[in-house]
């Protein structure tokens, strides 16, 4: 019974990790939209568009890691032993630690961003 109870428990927090990261995509996703307008705003100052096009590209990559990871959570559910108890939490505290060195880069990001965003969209 305990295995079940481990077993359901690594589905869970699979399937949060999977509504986090559908939500870090969507937040990424509008912040892009603004970065486009705050270009489009002022299209005469080569450092606001400069940094914008680097902010996209920091964007683009961390959409890119999003996508991998959750590819990675996929396979991982498909490839779970669950003859060896062990093994799944060992896999599940590596998969943890990623997830939340991952959130935390994204909040400093959007931080970053909406300052960014917030202070030129004059």
């Amino acid at each position: 019974m305990e295995e079940n109870s481990l077993l359901f428990q690594v589905h869970k927090k699979r399937q949060d990790w999977q509504k986090k990261l559908d939500f870090y995509q969507d937040e990424l996703l509008i912040l892009r939209k603004e970065l486009f307008i705050t270009s489009e705003t002022h299209p005469d100052l080569p450092s606001v568009i400069e940094h914008v096009q680097e902010y996209r590209q920091i964007i683009k990559k961390k959409l890119d890691h999003i996508d991998e990871f959750k590819f990675k959570l996929l396979m991982n559910e498909k490839q779970t032993d669950t003859s060896d108890d062990q093994k799944m939490k060992d896999q599940i505290k590596e998969l943890e630690e990623e997830f939340n060195s991952f959130e935390q880069k994204i909040t400093e990001l959007k931080g970053h961003l909406r300052r960014f965003i917030s202070r030129n969209m004059k």
